[in-house]
């Protein structure tokens, strides 16, 4: 956990925002107030790692690689030949979006609609309604 200190001020008297370039933390809390800090101190010592949010968020890749190899087996099955399902590589924002300049490595579940001799005569819209 990081913690740093720099002065007290009100909203309207702060500087613009800036990156203290630290190492990543599992979860940052920020507030203005001990009492806020306290009780979520006493709730993160009580939860002991079991913070639904937080263990997906930290889970390994492999982890996030076979889910997202499930959720293309699913939907390969549901498309047929509407599309092609498969597992990419790709670069998430981290928090979602709350470092916009920083990534983490994921992976992504592409759809590739067929076109042209052999694809469905309906697309993949259509077939993941089941119309």
């Amino acid at each position: 956990m990081h913690v740093t200190f720099r002065e007290s001020h009100g909203l309207e008297e702060t500087a613009l925002p800036f990156d203290p370039a630290q190492d990543p933390a599992d979860l940052v809390v920020l507030s203005f107030s001990d009492s806020d800090l306290g009780a979520f101190s006493a709730g993160w010592k009580r939860a002991d790692g079991s913070l639904p949010t937080l263990r997906l968020l930290t889970r390994p890749l492999a982890q996030i690689e076979a889910a997202a190899q499930g959720v293309c087996a699913a939907l390969a099955t549901q498309l047929g030949s509407a599309a092609s399902v498969e597992v990419i590589d790709c670069d998430s924002e981290i928090g979602s979006g709350a470092l916009p300049t920083r990534r983490i490595a994921s992976r992504a579940v592409a759809l590739i609609p067929m076109r042209g001799p052999g694809a469905a005569p309906r697309g993949p819209a259509e077939a993941l309604r089941g119309t």
